[in-house]
């Protein structure tokens, strides 16, 4: 057998590959920004659309699914639920089986991020950081592994991990380190390669993403001097936007991305290359 690359008449269509057509995709973390950017993004592409977000998200949630069910006339879904509690995952694929069928693409990308993060803060503040960002990120991941099984096709995970996965996030001068948030965006990294490794015979890609500093509405109410110097540690200069963050994640949920898999996608502006 001869080894050949494609031809030029034989390679494929790069908007071929970007259809999202037929295509369910989950979105976990739905009512913050770069879950709704995402779910803009792919929706526009042509998938199907569930978010999901807290019981407090629930106005949200609705609103989102309105909106992007109007815009481009995909099917979508708003579920509430606490991605870290067993019970409340099973729900939510009980939902995704019982309106959808069928599940192609999940996005991991509920977290928390507690805002006293400090090595003597109360335990149960660490306990629950990690049980949102990792224990709730392997809850959904192995659910939607497992429909994407019974119906005998791939499909594609993204986790959402963070730049402070690679890095602790410089301090001004006499400021305390975030402990937990680097501590399960790090583990959050290393299930992206386990898990990688155990659903690539099941043809299931596992991938993440790592945003840096975006606009997404987690740093609203901060003062200017926070902005002013968290951007003077980005080779940039500035922070991202939502829409320089969701080509990560269009590139994993479609075929862009079938030969990638293990493998993370630092959206930074080069601050992980200081």
């Amino acid at each position: 057998m001869r080894w050949t690359a494609l031809q030029m008449e034989e390679q494929d269509s790069i908007q071929n590959m970007l259809d999202m057509h037929g295509k369910n995709v989950l979105i976990t973390g739905g009512s913050g920004g770069i879950g709704r950017a995402s779910a803009l993004a792919l929706a526009e592409l042509g998938a199907n659309v569930i978010l999901t977000g807290t019981e407090h998200s629930k106005e949200k949630l609705d609103s989102h699914c309105t909106y992007i069910s109007g815009r481009y006339g995909v099917k979508t879904l708003g579920v509430t639920g606490d991605v870290s509690k067993e019970e409340d995952v099973k729900e939510l694929f009980r939902q995704i089986r019982e309106q959808f069928g069928d599940l192609h693409v999940a996005f991991s990308n509920a977290g928390f991020f507690p805002r006293q993060d400090l090595a003597d803060a109360p335990v149960e503040d660490f306990a629950h950081t990690l049980a949102v960002d990792v224990t709730g990120t392997l809850l959904v991941c192995r659910e939607a592994a497992n429909l994407m099984m019974e119906n005998r096709h791939g499909g594609s995970l993204i986790l959402n991990s963070s730049m402070t996965g690679h890095i602790v996030n410089r301090r001004e001068d006499g400021d305390r380190y975030h402990v937990a948030y680097p501590a399960a965006k790090g583990a959050v990294l290393q299930l992206t390669k386990a898990l990688a490794l155990d659903y690539a015979q099941f043809g299931i890609r596992v991938n993440s993403v790592s945003p840096g500093y975006i606009l997404s509405g987690i740093h609203d109410g901060r003062e200017q001097h926070y902005f002013d110097y968290t951007k003077e540690n980005v080779p940039m200069k500035r922070y991202g936007t939502l829409d320089e963050i969701v080509g990560s994640v269009v590139y994993f949920a479609t075929a862009l991305s079938n030969y990638t898999t293990g493998a993370d996608l630092l959206v930074d502006g080069g601050y992980c290359a200081w």
